[in-house]
């Protein structure tokens, strides 16, 4: 189901905007467009206009539903596809059923309490930004950070924290013979994100992968102690250079930080993408891939021993070997299903001295519990996999649970 939000002027209604939308279907498809009907759908508290019709695309039909919702100026569309293979009462009645959980998280933005501030570093290294950006502008889950300073002597890259409520994420932009450029992501859903950019004039910020390097000379480790070193080694920051403070409205409402590549998942390469398409290509549902992935991953990999030497393999060196420790196996599967557009994100869960590892992904509005790396070690002979456990019951055997920040 495909979403889309059309914020609007008050010269708007909501018998302006379904007229508007049935123009432009009536402009994409001319003849091959039939409209077969509509009725009104009450969504909580909110009421929906569904639009139903056909296109005929030469030998195959495609049907579709165009729910139009309208609050506060906004318009909320989403589109429900399904063709002759379906059962049509069957469809529309999943998709009525879908839709009926349409809730609206509404903003509430004081702009007279918002400002953009650039600091004395932002005229002192005589910085000029490529892209506008002011206080409140409107974004679709990133935006463009790019631009040039003179003095690049002196400043060898920016520091960004973007901030929502209790989230936080952070970013490294280099510069590169006076110039820098970067999609900064607002991945915490809908709403205001608060963004602070800080100098770095040493080029010694240290990262989370930089605390494994400092590690690789030490003792041998366990793999929960390495974790939790690695957990503190979050950017060094020097705040007494801030450049410029600022927020932008995120207008999406799909959190998509478990989407991204990050400084331990990091997938975004041609050759994990290849593999992931290469295991999924005949599926349609997400629930398929994802279990596919999974059932792959648990053919081909072995677990190694949880006592840790060295550094974590990257993305591309686990899909070259076959055998990983629990918590790579997890940033494999949790890579895997992110370059397939699949929320997943890695659990800790804890009991007395030791932890487990797990993999969670997002699937039909909830989070499933996948125990790839339990699943590797146990090898049950029953065929059975530790894939969609029950997730309250599955936390029932820890004392306690933390998503890690990958």
């Amino acid at each position: 189901m495909n979403v889309k939000l059309l914020p609007l002027d008050e010269n708007f209604t909501s018998a302006i905007v379904l007229g508007n939308l049935i123009e432009n279907l009536e402009y994409a498809y001319g003849d091959q467009l039939s409209i077969t009907g509509s009725k009104v759908v009450q969504a909580g508290d909110y009421r929906a206009t569904a639009l139903y019709y056909s296109i005929n695309n030469d030998d195959e039909v495609t049907h579709q539903i165009l729910y139009v919702f309208f609050q506060n100026n906004i318009g909320y569309v989403f589109t429900a596809t399904y063709t002759d293979l379906n059962d049509i009462t069957e469809s529309r009645e999943i998709f009525d059923t879908v839709i009926s959980t349409f809730e609206i998280n509404r903003l509430s933005i004081n702009t007279n309490n918002e400002h953009y501030v650039e600091f004395d570093s932002f005229f002192e290294y005589d910085v000029t930004l490529t892209d506008k950006i002011y206080s409140n502008i409107q974004v679709e889950n990133q935006f463009r950070f790019r631009g040039t300073l003179d003095s690049k002597d002196k400043a060898v890259g920016f520091y960004l924290s973007v901030t929502k409520d209790s989230d936080r994420t952070d970013y490294y932009v280099p510069i590169v013979s006076g110039a820098f450029d970067a999609t900064i992501y607002t991945p915490f859903g809908l709403g205001k994100h608060n963004i602070r950019v800080f100098l770095d004039e040493t080029g010694e910020l240290e990262s989370a992968l930089d605390v494994i390097d400092t590690l690789e000379s030490e003792s041998t480790l366990s793999l929960d102690n390495f974790i939790d070193f690695a957990l503190l080694g979050n950017l060094n920051v020097n705040t007494s250079k801030p450049l410029m403070h600022f927020s932008v409205i995120n207008i999406s409402s799909d959190p998509i930080k478990n989407l991204l590549p990050s400084e331990f998942i990091d997938f975004d390469r041609p050759e994990i993408y290849a593999l992931t398409t290469r295991l999924t290509y005949n599926l349609t549902s997400e629930y398929a891939k994802a279990r596919a992935i999974y059932e792959w991953i648990y053919e081909n990999y072995t677990l190694t021993d949880k006592t840790f030497e060295g550094g974590f393999l990257s993305l591309y060196e686990l899909i070259e070997t076959t055998s990983a420790n629990e918590v790579e196996i997890c940033m494999l599967y949790a890579g895997l299903l992110r370059a397939n557009d699949i929320q997943a994100r890695i659990v800790r869960g804890s009991f007395e001295e030791n932890s487990d590892y797990w993999v969670e992904t997002y699937i039909n509005g909830k989070w499933l519990v996948a125990d790839i790396a339990q699943d590797i070690t146990e090898r049950g002979e029953d065929g059975s996999y530790r894939f969609n456990l029950s997730r309250s019951s599955h936390y029932s055997n820890y004392l306690s649970t933390e998503i890690l920040p990958f």
